[in-house]
């Protein structure tokens, strides 16, 4: 299959608006954060670059992003994304351990790619580590990221 084909539009262009709204307002209440946030992120998505894009039986599993610092010139933030876990070297994710604006970047990018490809949005219900404490208990507002994401490490 040529590159052509694999990333052929399969959405028309009402379906994709249609799509990122819809799944900016998903991925909100899976957060627990206000949609500005979601918006603030869809406007970082603009400026990043799509360093790796990793495909399993045609399905994207994971995205390796880089991010422009909103307030320091020069400065990247490098985000990996996959279905089993998420990193981003900004404060907020290394320090913390946060799902920061990178990483909902880098998820928004993903999406927006899932709605090219097949037209169909990212399930966010099979990315587990966004509803996860370490712990594994379910905790929509606590965005603490899981440390099992061995294949994460696979994507980078």
């Amino acid at each position: 299959m040529s590159a052509e084909e694999d990333y052929a539009v399969s959405a028309t262009v009402e379906e994709l608006s249609r799509g990122i709204r819809e799944f900016a307002r998903k991925l909100a209440a899976l957060l627990n954060v206000r949609i500005e946030k979601i918006l603030d992120a869809i406007d970082l998505a603009r400026l990043a670059e799509i360093l790796d894009i990793r495909i399993v039986n045609g399905e994207i599993i994971g995205l390796r992003v880089k991010i422009p610092s909103e307030t320091r010139r020069g400065v990247f933030y490098y985000t990996i994304v996959g279905i089993y876990g998420s990193k981003c070297t900004c404060e907020a994710s290394m320090i913390r351990r946060r799902i920061c604006k990178h990483i909902i970047a880098t998820l928004i990018i993903w999406n927006i790619l899932n709605l090219f490809r097949t037209g169909r949005q990212l399930d966010l219900s099979k990315l587990r580590w966004l509803t996860e404490s370490e712990h594994g208990e379910t905790t929509p507002s606590s965005g603490e990221l899981r440390e099992d994401s061995r294949e994460l490490q696979e994507v980078s």
